[in-house]
């Protein structure tokens, strides 16, 4: 509803009776926090295996 900082004054009124409330609105950033991926791309083939493990499988 309310987006600026500021001094506000509500009024609400029924029939014959009228309500005043005043309120002091202060906007607050939550900042989310974030983590740094980091990206990886793995080598398809094991060079530890024999070439024949590819095929065999």
């Amino acid at each position: 509803m309310w987006k600026l900082d500021g001094k506000y004054t509500i009024t609400s009124t029924y029939l014959d009776n009228s309500v005043e409330s005043t309120f002091d609105f202060v906007a607050t950033v939550e900042e989310i926090p974030t983590t740094e991926l980091i990206e990886t791309i793995t080598s398809f083939v094991d060079e530890s295996k024999d070439p024949q493990y590819y095929v065999d499988r």
